[in-house]
């Protein structure tokens, strides 16, 4: 019965039309549905994608199906039963829309057969899309530029594709009276004086006597005074004349000649010289193709090695990038694919017109192109390209095929000429050496494009696999082929295995029921030629013809699927031509209502140019062009060979001329002239011979690495300089850094500073120690944390890291921290320094946040408390409310209770701890702390920064955070410090940045913990609030001067109020909106009076104690304590967990629903004091 259902659904779907526009040209209100009645009339169905039902009065929303029982008719599918809902009248279209065109079926119902022997339903008609068919919802359709839409035969679409309109006339120039000469539309003509005709710039004007000026209509000249003057007496300047536009020979110069023409003519010949008179035609690609091709000639025009055109012709692309005839020379290939117009003029397909700055004359229609005979015996390079017979295939200096124009030929190591067989090349002096002497060099040319073969494995628009093979990625993301059908991509990026087996990478072997099999090798992928009308984003890349450049999130290229799109502010979606971007609820305002927004592809990597400018050995500017600084100190490309750089670093003048950045003007003797903008240099590959500074960066040969003020890498341009302790300068070696004066001193005398300059990024090496799904370390090193929790490498394998976050030991040692050495059999040996690790490119199966941030496969993405990504470690997981927990799929959050609720009951919402070891003997730091130094750590979820000014450790709020360089901020992560606005900032986001405190020592047994007194009998924690529960008791909330919200179970901090619609807490700055979770208030406990008296250590029996702040907890061998005050003691005797959680059976902590008072200090201290101990 269900099965029967979704094809119901799914035939159903076929005659329902999901826009704002009915197949009957009725409309129904934007994201309704069009219903079909049993008459054939339609109405409107209020939900998005409905399911209408068959009693032709109601319908169903979205994902559910219409169950038709007397007295119980719902809307139902597998979770839910709804009412159903009751059709709405529609209402007749002012404009009519275009209809979507629907997806073919492979399977014969009885439907429209298209040529591709795919199927439409029946009274639909088949419309030819870029790479197959579709199908118009309507008998006689053409389908729009878009690929999206279609509109009946007879309409024609509009430019955004969204409406069909009645085509309109084409504009009609002026002809002057001689029928040689013509004026553009709203224009008249005027004799001049040499008898030669010009355009007066006003319909019906009054041409002057001195044959020079004219005047509008309904004036007269003064000649005398160089003035028009209106029958009104009005005064105005003389119109001076433009020159009239000489007919060309083609044209019309006289009617009755055209008409006795057209007649003599034979009708093959007026259909390739006739323009039309239509604005469109659609369909002219499908009867071009039905159209019976001649054998070329000798004298016609070759478009490609297999078509060409006739002489005077001129070569252009369909839709479907096949070629097809202008019957004009040096013509211009409208974008419509269809038209084309004369040289000089533009298209214009709004009006069917070309429009040039005399007149507007129709458009032209394309012919089919003439087949060539095939040329024979091409030597094949490979399955992409080709060289003629006689020649050889060599590979360029980019690697892409060549060929040298004799047979059997040397292919010379510069990759740029060849030499005779029998010969070898000298480079050094541009010869070819042989036994009869020297003879010249040849220059490669281009290897021929060989037509893609039909059954290839298309993995992109860029690269194909052969038919048989699969596409995968290889190491550096690019692809590449296994030579099996349907095959296994190994995760290794290199191999692939049979279809039905799994990888074993450990043993090389493809693993399956019947035994091992051995792995396979990829093979190269397939270049695909690029199409020719591409839109060019910058050198470096290209988007697809018909669709529009813009810049995604990360400021790289991306492509919208719309020709002149427009580009949204977030980077990621984009809108028709005409509309608006409605970030806020993902739609495309227009004067027709709403549209969805679209989402940006990937763009074209294009081959680079050779003979580009050499900025450094990292930056290129192309071929006539000038290498400039921008305002970073990155290079930037001024579009003039030769140029002046202005010092504004924005701006460049051509040679000869000087900047004037005062008047935006390049100034020369001729005089000003405008200033031209800068743009980006293009990045090239990195050289062989580098100076390698760590494994991720190197600097250039003949340089020196050194740190910047950052930590990061940088270089001096010398070889073995001295880095400068004010990590910006660096000095020759031999000298010595004087930063005060900014030289570098020597025997010789002072000299001057050199500023460092960026390093280059390497490649990431493979056999890599993975850390985590995000960082490695090299081969032979050791993956440990730092004091700020983030991964470190020890350089040596299977090394002990030291618990001071900062050193390691070799293995079989161990770290004697207090002496910085580390302790063996054979005696000390010193420490050694962690490296930073190494950052990895995130895995192919992550699932993606944004196009900065990712989870790992078989988690959720989700947001927390600061807006920035996080991960839950579950799949399809619900992000609860407060910003901070998440819940299996298909149950759903008990903030309050903290639970997930499931129809199976109440599951726990925390994630759990890693327990800590109990010992007799050692004492560690509980695992809640960010260790900073030896001494010194702050609270969970915190950041270790170094301030300064008061040059000691502080605490910032944030887990993972950024420390700003002036040592007493921070930002979350993924932000940047901006000090010029004490802000901190992530793309267009811009957030008050965080105050660090600095470390303190612990307080003193004498110190008494002030309680606050809530009512008489009762009290909360230092640093909490007092707030009334709905319990009518009183609790307390976890942050001093809190603001107690009015459901008596929440509280905010001082300064916000409660938002309990959305869960949070909020408050205005800047007319900024800052937004936290709302915060639990926790009902009281009892709590013991504070003796000062007492002793500070905590009794076990009358033979053992633990230190005050510890518990005493049972050991296999007697007593042991925990490194956490009122813990709980897990019962395998070796473990505890701190206050508020309980042990489980795999080892660790599960936090509770609630917060223990004893670590409010912990998790909620408004001054997040580091912890000393």
């Amino acid at each position: 019965m269900l099965k029967e259902a979704v094809v119901l659904l799914a035939v159903q779907a076929l005659v329902v039309s999901i826009g704002s526009m009915c197949p009957d040209r009725d409309v129904c209100e934007e994201r309704h549905t069009c219903c079909q009645g049993p008459t054939g009339e339609y109405s409107c169905c209020p939900h998005h994608q409905g399911e209408c039902c068959d009693d032709h009065l109601h319908c169903c929303p979205e994902h559910t199906i219409c169950q038709m029982e007397e007295g119980n008719s719902r809307c139902v599918n597998a979770t839910h039963s709804l009412p159903w809902t009751e059709r709405i009248a529609s209402r007749q279209s002012s404009l009519l829309k275009s209809l979507r065109v629907i997806s073919v079926s492979p399977v014969n119902m009885d439907a429209v057969v298209c040529p591709d022997k795919t199927f439409c339903p029946a009274e639909f008609s088949c419309v030819k899309l870029p790479i197959t068919y579709g199908c118009c919802p309507i008998a006689q359709g053409i389908v729009c530029a878009d690929g999206k839409h279609c509109c009946p035969e007879g309409l024609e679409c509009s430019s955004d594709g969204k409406s069909c309109i009645q085509p309109q006339e084409p504009v009609v120039a002026v002809i002057c009276s001689d029928g040689m000469f013509e004026c553009p539309q709203g224009a008249s003509c005027c004799q001049s004086s040499d008898g030669v005709w010009g355009c007066c710039p006003f319909p019906r004007a009054v041409c002057c006597d001195d044959k020079e000026h004219c005047c509008p209509e309904d004036s007269s000249c003064d000649i005398k005074n160089s003035k028009c003057i209106s029958s009104t007496n009005q005064h105005m300047p003389m119109w001076a004349k433009f020159p009239a536009r000489l007919r060309a020979d083609w044209e019309d110069h006289d009617r009755e000649t055209t008409t006795e023409a057209k007649l003599e003519t034979s009708t093959t010949e007026a259909v390739t010289a006739e323009p039309e008179t239509t604005s469109t035609q659609p369909n002219a690609a499908a009867k071009m193709a039905t159209q019976p091709s001649n054998i070329a000639t000798s004298k016609d025009v070759p478009c490609n090695n297999t078509v060409a055109c006739e002489d005077a012709n001129t070569c252009c692309k369909t839709a479907e990038n096949e070629w097809v005839c202008c019957p004009l020379p040096k013509a211009v290939c409208c974008e419509d694919h269809f038209h084309c117009c004369p040289e000089g003029t533009t298209c214009d397909g709004a009006h069917g017109t070309c429009q040039s700055v005399q007149s507007a004359v129709p458009m032209w229609k394309k012919l089919p192109a003439l087949a060539l005979p095939p040329k024979e015996n091409n030597v094949t390079c490979d399955p992409s390209y080709a060289c003629e017979d006689g020649t050889t295939c060599c590979k360029d200096a980019t690697g892409a095929w060549a060929c040298c124009p004799l047979a059997e030929a040397v292919c010379c190591e510069d990759h740029i000429h060849c030499c005779p067989k029998g010969t070898t090349c000298d480079v050094a002096h541009d010869t070819c050496q042989s036994t009869l002497g020297p003879v010249p060099m040849l220059t490669k040319l281009p290897a021929l494009p060989l037509p893609p073969k039909e059954n290839n494995v298309t993995c992109d628009p860029s690269y194909a696999c052969e038919d048989g093979t699969t596409c995968c990625k290889d190491a550096t993301g690019a692809w590449a082929c296994c030579p099996l059908a349907e095959a296994v991509c190994c995760e290794d990026h290199i191999h692939c295995c049979p279809k039905g087996t799994t990888c074993d990478v450990a043993h090389d072997t493809c693993q399956s029921a019947q035994g091992p099999v051995p792995m396979l090798t990829k093979l190269p992928a397939l270049s695909l030629p690029p199409k020719e009308n591409n839109v060019t984003c910058d050198s470096s890349y290209a988007c697809e013809d018909g669709t529009t450049c813009c810049k995604d999130a990360t400021g790289a290229w991306a492509c919208c699927p719309l020709a002149e799109a427009v580009c949204c502010e977030d980077h990621i979606h984009c809108c028709p031509k005409g509309t608006t971007c409605d970030v806020a609820h993902d739609t495309c305002q227009s004067a027709q209502g709403p549209v969805p927004m679209l989402t940006k592809l990937p763009a074209l990597p294009l081959p680079p140019k050779e003979n580009n400018v050499t900025c450094d050995p990292s930056y290129a500017c192309e071929d006539g062009t000038t290498c400039c600084k921008d305002a970073t100190g990155a290079w930037a490309c001024c579009p003039l060979a030769e140029a002046v750089c202005c010092e504004d670093h924005i701006h460049c003048c051509p040679k000869g001329t000087t900047c004037d950045v005062a008047h935006d003007t390049c100034q020369s003797t001729q005089g000003p002239v405008p200033m031209l903008t800068k743009l980006p240099a293009l990045a090239l590959p990195p050289k062989e011979n580098n100076v390698t500074c760590d494994s991720s960066y190197a600097c250039e040969d003949g340089t020196t690495c050194c740190k910047d003020a950052t930590g990061a890498w940088a270089c001096c341009p010398l070889a073995e300089a001295v880095c400068c302790e004010d990590h910006i300068h660096c000095c020759p070696k031999g000298t010595t850094c004087d930063v005060a004066h900014d030289t570098c001193l020597s025997a010789q005398g002072p000299v001057p500073m050199l500023t460092k300059l960026p390093a280059l990024s390497l490649p990431p090496k493979e056999n890599n120690v993975t850390c985590d799904s995000s960082y490695a370390c090299e081969d032979g090193t050791t993956c440990c944390k730092d004091a700020t929790g983030a991964w470190a490498c020890c350089p040596l394998a299977e090394a002990v890291c030291c618990e001071d976050h900062i050193h390691c030991c070799p293995k079989g040692t161990t770290c004697d921290v207090a002496h910085d050495t580390c302790l063996s059999a054979q005696g000390p040996v010193p420490m050694l320094t962690k490296l930073p690790a190494l950052a990895l490119p995130p895995k192919e199966n992550n699932v993606t946040c944004d196009p900065s941030y990712a989870c790992e496969d078989g988690t959720t993405c989700c947001k927390d408390a600061t807006g920035a990504w996080a991960c839950c470690p579950l799949a399809e997981a619900v992000c609860c409310e407060d910003n901070i927990h998440c819940c299996p799929k298909g149950t759903t959050c008990d903030v309050a209770a903290q639970t997930c609720l499931s129809a199976t009951g109440p599951v726990p919402i925390f994630t759990k701890l890693t327990a800590t070891a109990v010992s007799p003997e050692v004492k560690k730091t509980p695992t809640l702390h960010a260790q900073c130094d030896t001494s010194t750590s702050c609270p969970d979820r915190n950041t270790c920064c170094f301030m300064k000014k008061e040059k000691t450790w502080g605490c910032c709020p944030l887990p993972n955070a950024l420390c700003c360089e002036d040592g007493e901020h921070c930002c979350p992560p993924g932000y940047r410090c901006d000090m010029d606005t004490t802000t901190c900032i992530k793309g267009e986001v811009i957030i008050p940045w965080y105050n660090k405190l600095p470390a303190q020592s612990p307080s003193s047994p004498s110190e008494s913990v002030a309680a606050v007194t809530c009512a008489s009998h009762s009290s909360c924690p230092s640093g909490s609030s007092c707030c009334q529960l709905s319990n009518e008791k009183l609790g307390c909330c976890p942050l001093t001067e809190a603001v107690c919200c009015s459901d008596q179970a929440h509280c905010c901090p001082l300064g916000y109020t409660c938002n309990l619609k959305a869960g949070s807490c909020q408050r205005s700055i800047l007319f900024q909106v800052q937004m936290l979770p709302l915060i639990r208030v926790m009902e009281q406990e009892p709590e013991k009076p504070i003796n000062l008296h007492e002793d500070t250590e905590v009794q076990c029996d009358d033979a053992f104690s633990c230190d005050d702040k510890e518990t005493c907890c049972r050991a296999e061998e007697g007593w042991g304590c925990c490194p956490a005050p009122k813990a709980t003691c897990c019962t395998d005797k070796k473990h505890c967990c701190p206050a508020g959680y309980s042990c489980d059976e795999a080892g660790s902590c599960s936090q509770s629903t609630r917060f223990h008072k004893d670590n409010w200090q912990v998790f909620f201290s408004k001054k997040k004091r580091a912890l000393v101990f």
